[in-house]
C-alpha cells in the first residue's frame, strides 16, 4: 500500500523534528530559567582575587615626585635601535618580574619579596609601605601579565587565551573559544586548577544556573577548561548523524516518485 501525500509529509517532518529536538536539548544553556519571568536574580559565588603563584610574571612600576630617585627601584634594560646615523642604545624600564619556584620576587634595592599566595593588591600595599623609607609619597602599580587560561575539548576553537586583567569566567572563556560544539557535554564541564602542587577539578553543569555558584566559575591563571563529548559521540553516532539526512532525502524522493506513479 502506497502512503498518501499527507502521511508522507507527516513522517518526514516528524523525523526531522525528532532529530532537531535531540540536538536542541543538548545545546540549551540554563534550562532551569523560566521563560515567563522577565528578570531573574541569581546568586553567584563571591569573587576571590587572584593569588600569585610560582612562574607568574608581574609588572611593577614605581614612581614618586622625584623621577630620579624612583628609577633606582625599577628594572632597566638596554635596547639597540637602528637609526639614520647607525645603531644607538636606549635605556627603558622593563618592570616585569618573575615569581620563582620559592615564591620570591627579586627587586632592585628592596631585595627579595615573598609573593606566594599574595594578591597584586596586597603586594602593592607591601611595596608602598617599604618604599616610604626611601621615597616621598610613592606610587606603585602592580599588574599580572601572564594570566592565561586554556580551553580544550569539544569547543569550536580550542586555544590558550591570554587575559587582559585578572578576571574572566568560564562563559567568557567559552565565548572566546567559539562556544561548545554540538557534541559538547554542557552538564559536565571540567575546570582543572593547580593549587599548592595538587590538581583540583571542579564540575560545572551549564544546563543549570547553579553553575554561577561554583568557586570554579571564575577562572584563575593557568586554569584548564575541558569540555568533554557526550558519551553518545562515537564513530557510530557520527556516522548516524551524517547518514540520517541523506537517508531521509532518498526515502522522501523515492516515496514521492512512487506516489506520483501510483496516481
Amino acid at each position: 500500500m502506497i502512503p498518501t501525500k499527507v502521511s508522507l509529509v507527516t513522517i518526514v517532518l516528524l523525523s526531522f523534528y525528532l532529530v532537531s529536538c535531540t540536538n536542541g536539548k543538548q545545546m540549551a544553556y540554563f534550562q532551569d530559567l523560566a521563560d515567563t519571568t522577565k528578570i531573574h536574580s541569581i546568586s553567584t559565588y563571591p569573587y576571590t582575587p587572584v593569588e600569585l603563584q610560582p612562574n607568574d610574571q608581574v609588572q611593577i612600576i614605581i614612581s614618586s615626585a622625584s623621577p630620579e630617585a624612583s628609577q633606582f627601584f625599577n628594572l632597566m634594560s638596554s635596547v639597540k635601535v637602528s637609526g639614520v646615523e647607525g645603531i644607538s642604545t636606549q635605556t627603558s624600564f622593563q618592570n616585569v618580574y618573575g615569581v620563582d619556584m620559592k615564591g620570591i620576587i627579586s627587586m632592585p634595592v628592596l631585595g627579595d619579596l615573598n609573593a606566594i599566595g599574595v594578591t597584586t593588591e596586597q603586594l602593592k600595599d607591601r611595596l608602598v609601605t617599604q618604599l616610604k623609607d626611601y621615597l616621598k609619597d610613592p606610587i606603585v602599580s602592580v599588574r599580572l601579565v601572564n594570566f592565561k587560561v586554556t580551553i580544550i575539548g569539544e569547543v569550536n576553537r580550542p586555544q590558550v587565551i591570554p587575559v587582559d586583567g585578572e578576571k574572566i569566567n568560564v562563559l567568557q572563556a567559552l565565548g572566546l573559544a567559539g562556544d561548545m560544539s554540538i557534541y559538547g557535554n554542557r552538564v559536565n564541564v571540567k575546570v582543572m586548577r593547580n593549587l599548592n602542587d595538587s590538581m583540583k577539578v571542579g564540575f560545572l553543569n551549564f544546563n543549570s544556573t547553579k553553575a554561577f555558584q561554583s568557586p570554579f566559575f571564575q577562572l584563575h591563571q593557568n586554569d584548564v577548561v575541558y569540555v568533554e563529548p557526550y558519551k553518545t559521540k562515537s564513530l557510530r553516532s557520527e556516522s548516524f548523524s551524517f547518514w540520517v539526512p541523506i537517508i531521509l532525502s532518498v526515502v522522501t524522493t523515492v516515496t514521492l516518485i512512487a506516489w506520483r506513479l501510483g496516481n
